[in-house]
């Protein structure tokens, strides 16, 4: 095998992996509801012709999806304990057949799975595990219903019944209806919303017999609650994973969490840095507690607000994707469309779901075609997502075109997950091309195709396969029909296996024979070797490669997997991986999907290392001084670090201090950080060994500036009954220890609201009031501001003002006076010279009673003794 040099490896490795415009994987779905029949079906009844109509509509929905690139559907089976499926525990929905418990003529769900695979697109049920009625159209009108079975299951709020969470006898139900769905069904993916407790209405008198019953661990009625809903979750996820493990489960919870500090500090994470967490304590829903347990999937959070409002998408959706990779899982946004086509919410919505409903944002596509972009920095799990609600206002005249000319220029796969351990998949063989029919045979079982055509030109393009620019799409079937346009003679044809994880593997070409092995080679870490933290994995390149697969595991039989991760580079970086976090031994192997060839596994390497780190400050660190030296790892040579400094919880959105430097520390300058104050420091590493931000607490530093007790400041201008003219008034105070100062200046001593006030920044001793100034007395005051507020205001000094006039007047003048550039003053009188700014610039004490003044720039000067305030004019 050919070796590329290590120098165009390190090249490789220095260019990155960021997202193209339209990157090869990427979730792409939309929330298809039908609950009130939002989205779907305009027609209910059980009939015929109801059938006709509603797989009709269903089909049209789908061809748009198909359209659109969309790889996945949120279809909504039960919405409020019924269903849009053939359930063994509930009712049929009336929002499909007009009658609660009335059957349809056919499966809703067997159909939209089937016409959804025919066009590549994933299903996923969505349920809503606890609500049950909003009226008494749906509530007892059936003997099986469960307020007539199990009357005891159910909480009633101000405008809806749900199922109790704190029953466990409820939270098996739940997982009895999940089991039912995926083993009837073959679904791609489960998905709850944010219908867990009743916002505002769930009364403690409501579950008290619960709390007292079923609370073992003792805890607070807040945290009871959320334990009921972690629960459940964690239930319905193990019950999925052990029938059908490739089933991805998901939640789309409200859209803002952890905002307070301290609830954020339960997980180590920064609190959400804009809007508020009403899901934590409104209905007990605790979204971080699922990821850092790996109870679900992904998350797709409802961040249903534009950029640059106050529930800012660009700051809210970045730090989702910083939770997510925190604990190693995929962040999928829901988006809104809502004001695309206005509409009334209906009686008994949840809050985020009159939001989503009502919102007037005016999205429109250039808006979400830059949040589409927010995304793609934001997924550091290489597994960027968008879902849209609602479904209905995908079709919005032009909106599917801005798209695909904006950044979904290319057709995508969705992620895969690389947390479980697939099974091993190989060729498809007997390719044929009939027409615009192609079909294969394959000899596995529960997988997926995707179909490839690239012209014959391109066929040894390296970048052929590596992307989306040539992929056609997904199907279930051992078949697909070809686009017009494709043809046998001006393409080749190739289709690969994908798994049902998301996996993809070697494709195999029509007309080409098969292909020797070709077992790829590790370069670095070598085996058994200790690395600095995160690390890059690389391996020789392999020529008519497709891509890569790397695992990384606790174990050498990869049963403990940590990462099943594809890429098209050959080097893959840790830092994608929290998980590789030093505190175990590692194992990683390679295996390189290349055409027409079975794969096979390279040898088994192992490493182990610590996290890069930033030495000083420690982590917590108290008492640092305001020019602190930090130092960090060394990397090794030709590394740049870059040294952020941010407000505590801004998280590096509020940079105070940034720099980027080759040595390994680097000096904070005076006055970048103020006396007592918390901060955030990062060291951002680019090398060509490894790119990437340090990212848990360990390799992050928060630090406490030293304390000083500080005092009032002593206002050295205006000085104390003088006249000041001029068209403002410049106050200075002496340089003592600040955080900055606040400045109060009034026409009355007793400081009333109508008085002056403004502040600045710290080392920042003169400050010049400008606006509104009457002639007459002022009197001025001055606050040190600190950590913790204010400190008492200095000596009040008063003065008379006037808007002209040739300067400081001379006030009370007895013994002591100046001529000639003289002070004539009795020995022992200590005095200062003052700029009119209160600048001082001279001092001392006389020796006699005729003192020579320095010299002094032209201009007028105060000379203050303890007696007197005195003008001197020097000419």
């Amino acid at each position: 095998m050919k070796k590329f040099s290590y120098i165009m490896l390190l090249m490789a490795v220095l260019a990155g992996s960021a997202f193209a415009t339209s990157p090869k994987h990427e979730f792409r779905a939309t929330w298809l509801s039908t609950v009130w029949a939002i989205d779907w079906p305009s027609v209910r009844a059980s009939s015929e012709d109801a059938e006709r109509s509603q797989k009709a509509e269903l089909r049209s929905k789908l061809d748009m999806f198909q359209e659109l690139g969309l790889n996945a559907c949120f279809f909504q089976v039960r919405g409020m304990s019924d269903a849009f499926y053939d359930s063994k525990y509930e009712p049929w929905s009336q929002y499909l057949t007009g009658k609660r418990g009335l059957a349809p003529t056919y499966d809703p769900m067997a159909y939209i799975i089937e016409e959804a695979h025919k066009r590549g697109i994933e299903v996923h049920a969505w349920v809503n595990p606890y609500r049950y009625a909003t009226s008494s159209e749906n509530y007892g009108t059936l003997p099986t219903d469960y307020s007539n079975t199990h009357p005891e299951w159910l909480i009633k709020g101000a405008d809806a019944y749900i199922l109790n969470p704190g029953i466990p006898e409820v939270r098996e139900q739940i997982v009895k209806i999940i089991e039912d769905i995926i083993e009837k069904y073959d679904v791609d993916g489960i998905v709850f919303d944010d219908y867990f407790y009743l916002n505002g209405s769930t009364y403690d008198s409501t579950d008290s017999a619960q709390y007292r019953l079923y609370n073992p661990d003792v805890l607070s009625r807040g945290d009871w609650r959320r334990q009921n809903v972690n629960k459940m979750v964690a239930d319905v996820n193990a019950a999925i994973k052990k029938l059908k493990p490739w089933v991805r489960f998901g939640i789309g919870p409200a859209g803002v969490a952890a905002s307070n500090a301290t609830v954020a500090a339960k997980y180590d994470i920064t609190p959400c840095p804009a809007g508020s967490d009403w899901q934590y304590n409104g209905i007990y829903s605790e979204p971080v507690q699922w990821l850092k347990d790996n109870t679900i999937d992904y998350l797709s959070p409802q961040v249903y607000w534009t950029i640059g409002s106050t529930n800012d998408y660009s700051k809210i959706v970045p730090w989702w994707g910083m939770v997510a990779h925190k604990f190693g899982r995929h962040m999928y946004v829901s988006a809104s469309l809502s004001s695309l086509s206005p509409v009334v919410p209906g009686r008994g919505m949840s809050e985020m779901e009159k939001q989503r409903m009502v919102a007037q944002t005016m999205y429109k596509p250039d808006e979400t075609i830059e949040e589409i972009k927010i995304n793609y920095s934001s997924a550091k799990e290489g597994a960027p997502g968008m879902v849209f609600f609602s479904a209905k206002n995908i079709g919005t005249a032009g909106f599917v075109d801005a798209l695909l000319d904006g950044v979904w220029t290319e057709k995508a796969l969705v992620p895969p997950v690389t947390w479980y351990k697939p099974e091993e998949q190989g060729l498809v063989t007997d390719i044929e091309v009939s027409g615009q029919m192609v079909s294969w045979q394959y000899d596995g079982s529960n997988v997926r195709y995707g179909v490839y055509a690239i012209p014959k030109t391109e066929r040894h393009n390296i970048e052929a396969l590596t992307s989306s620019a040539y992929y056609l799409g997904m199907t279930w079937q051992k078949s697909f029909q070809l686009p017009e346009d494709i043809t046998e003679s001006t393409h080749c044809i190739a289709v690969a296996v994908q798994d049902r994880y998301g996996n993809e593997y070697s494709p195999r070409f029509h007309g080409e024979a098969k292909a020797e092995k070709q077992i790829t080679e590790l370069l670095t870490p070598t085996d058994g070797s200790s690395v600095l933290l995160p690390c890059v994995l690389s391996w020789y390149p392999v020529s008519d490669v497709m891509s890569y697969t790397v695992q990384v595991a606790t174990d050498k039989d990869f049963s403990n997997l940590i990462a099943n991760s594809q890429t098209e580079s050959n080097y893959l970086q840790t830092q994608m991986f929290s998980k590789i976090d030093g505190s175990d031994t590692y194992y990683w192997r390679v295996k390189a999907q290349v055409a027409n060839s079975e794969s096979e596994w390279s040898e088994t390497r192992s490493f182990s290392g610590q996290m890069f780190h930033i030495q000083y400050p420690a982590d917590g660190e108290s008492d640092v001084d305001l020019c602190p030296e930090f130092r960090w790892d060394d990397v090794g040579e030709g590394t740049e670090y870059t040294l952020e400094i941010a407000t505590e919880g801004s998280y590096f959105r509020n940079l105070v201090y940034s720099v980027t430097t080759t040595a390994r520390s680097a000096v904070v300058p005076e006055k970048t950080v103020l006396y007592g104050t918390t901060y955030r420091a990062r060291v951002i590493v680019q090398n060509y060994a490894t790119t990437g931000t340090t990212h848990d607490a360990s390799a992050q530093c928060v630090f406490t500036t030293k304390q000083v007790t500080m005092l009032p400041p002593v206002i050295l201008a205006p000085v104390a009954e003088s006249h000041v003219t001029g068209k403002s008034i410049t106050a200075r105070v002496d340089e003592a220890p600040n955080n900055g100062y606040q400045w109060e200046l009034s026409e009355s001593k007793s400081f009333p609201r109508t008085r002056y006030v403004d502040a600045t920044d710290a080392n920042v001793y003169a400050y010049t009031f400008e606006e509104d100034l009457r002639d007459g007395e002022y009197w001025l005051r001055v606050a040190t501001i600190t950590a913790d507020g204010l400190t008492d205001y200095s000596e009040v000094v008063h003065f008379t003002y006037s808007a002209s006039g040739t300067g400081v007047e001379q006030m009370g003048v007895e013994k002591e006076y100046v001529a000639d550039g003289l002070l004539y003053a009795e020995p022992g009188t200590a005095w200062s010279m003052y700029t009119t700014e209160g600048r001082r610039v001279a001092s001392g004490v006389t020796q006699a009673k005729v003192t020579h003044l320095p010299h002094v720039a032209e201009g007028v000067y105060v000379i203050r003794t303890d007696k007197n305030t005195i003008k001197y004019i020097n000419k």
